[in-house]
C-alpha cells in the first residue's frame, strides 16, 4: 500500500511540478534524484498524457489534431467513396473534400462545426455549388437555410 501510495505521489509530482509530500532521509536522497531527471521525467510524462488525449480525440500529427470519424450517416458514407487518397509517409488514408466536411459540420448542428462551415465557405476552398448538391441530396437544405440566415453568410 505504501508503494503505491508513493508511486501515486510521484506521479503527481512528475505531472504537476509538486514536490513530494513525505520527505524522510530515503525521500529526501529519491527527491534528489528526481530533480536530476525532472527535466526529462516532466518531458516523457507531458508526452504520454499528450497522447492519451489525443487518443480521446484523434492523434496529433505535426502539431496538428488529426480526428477519425467512423461512418454512421449517408453523408458520411458518401463523403468516404469520393474522398480523397493521401499518402503520409508509408500511411495511405482518405481525406474528405471541403464540400463534403462542410456538409458533415453543418449535419452536425453543433455552434462550433457551425461556425466552421462558415469558415470553410470564407476560405474561398469551398466549391459552393457542389456542397448545395450534397445538402440537396442529404436533406440539409433546411439546416443550411438556418445558418445562412445566423451567420449572415453569402455565397
Amino acid at each position: 500500500m505504501r508503494q503505491r501510495l508513493g508511486l501515486t505521489l510521484l506521479l503527481v509530482s512528475l505531472i504537476t511540478g509538486f514536490a513530494l509530500l513525505d520527505h524522510s532521509a530515503a525521500t529526501r536522497a529519491a527527491d534528489e534524484q528526481l530533480k536530476a531527471k525532472k527535466p526529462v521525467l516532466q518531458k516523457f510524462m507531458r508526452a504520454k498524457l499528450d497522447l492519451a488525449q489525443g487518443l480521446l480525440e484523434g492523434l496529433v500529427i505535426e502539431d496538428w489534431l488529426v480526428q477519425f470519424i467512423p461512418a454512421f450517416e449517408t453523408v458520411q458514407n458518401e463523403a468516404l467513396k469520393h474522398a480523397r487518397e493521401v499518402t503520409y509517409g508509408q500511411t495511405t488514408t482518405k481525406i474528405f473534400s471541403p464540400e463534403y466536411l462542410a456538409a458533415e459540420l453543418l449535419r452536425s448542428g453543433r455552434l462550433k462545426d457551425q461556425v466552421r462551415v462558415v469558415a470553410l465557405i470564407e476560405s474561398g476552398n469551398l466549391d459552393i455549388a457542389s456542397f448545395h448538391d450534397i445538402i440537396e441530396r442529404h436533406g440539409l437544405a433546411e439546416k443550411w437555410t438556418s445558418l445562412a440566415a445566423r451567420f449572415d453568410v453569402g455565397e
